[in-house]
């Protein structure tokens, strides 16, 4: 791991920013969204989160409630949130999850978003070479969770025909996100009409996202302290 990530890790400790990421206590009943990171996990909680509470528009402050991120928040925190869980985690297999959605993006487009993505969060500079982020990022360099093969590689191999795993392609959601939606809710055992289901849509489109990034970028805790000139929610193209 790089020194300046050794030193964003004591920063988040020193703070008394301790989250259980991969040490979380897991539940029977959770469900976890998994993906290697800038692979369309945000957008995924959006949609499922929509989909599911019908009376509450999700933003970026209430989506840490409703379908939470495990990086985020302390294991008492994630402990009180309405079961069943949905949960968002970037982990490679993790024999404790038992239900799970994987979301597998183009590493090459994963890559580009990473590198801006760090840009972002300061850990690295908008100057760094591009050539040699490349080589650190298909080794992982980065991050806690593997390369993007080992981390892909890791829940595909074991769990690609267990019933309680449901993989979903980044590109098909661009494609058809109506279909892709279609496939995760009957994988969650839920059923809505189409107008529902399209007006979910609609609410966690890219447009509508970036608006409330624009609202909100400031006081989630993904963007706070981030530089605010540049945007998390990107243009998300395949390719």
């Amino acid at each position: 791991m790089p020194i300046r990530d050794s030193i964003f890790q004591i920063t988040n400790i020193i703070t008394g920013r301790v989250f259980p990421g991969r040490e979380i206590t897991v539940l029977p009943s959770d469900v976890f969204i998994v993906s290697y990171p800038k692979s369309g996990n945000t957008w995924t909680r959006f949609l499922i989160g929509n989909v599911i509470y019908q009376n509450s528009q999700l933003d970026f402050l209430n989506v840490e409630k409703l379908v939470a991120d495990i990086y985020l928040h302390t294991d008492s925190y994630l402990m009180k949130i309405e079961k069943p869980r949905l949960l968002k985690s970037h982990e490679y297999f993790h024999p404790k999850y038992k239900k799970v959605i994987y979301i597998v993006r183009d590493p090459r487009d994963v890559m580009v978003s990473y590198y801006f993505h760090l840009v972002k969060c300061h850990r690295i500079n908008l100057n760094y070479p591009i050539d040699k982020f490349a080589t650190e990022f298909i080794s992982g360099e980065f991050d806690s969770y593997g390369s993007w093969y080992e981390n892909v590689v890791s829940w595909v191999r074991v769990k690609k025909n267990d019933g309680n795993f449901l993989l979903v392609r980044y590109e098909d959601m661009l494609a058809n996100t109506m279909h892709e939606v279609q496939r995760i809710i009957s994988f969650l055992g839920i059923k809505r009409d189409l107008a529902h289901l399209n007006t979910a849509i609609k609410n966690s489109s890219k447009e509508s996202m970036k608006l409330l990034e624009i609202k909100q970028a400031d006081r989630w805790g993904t963007t706070k302290g981030s530089n605010l000139s540049l945007p998390f929610v990107r243009e998300g193209k395949a390719g």
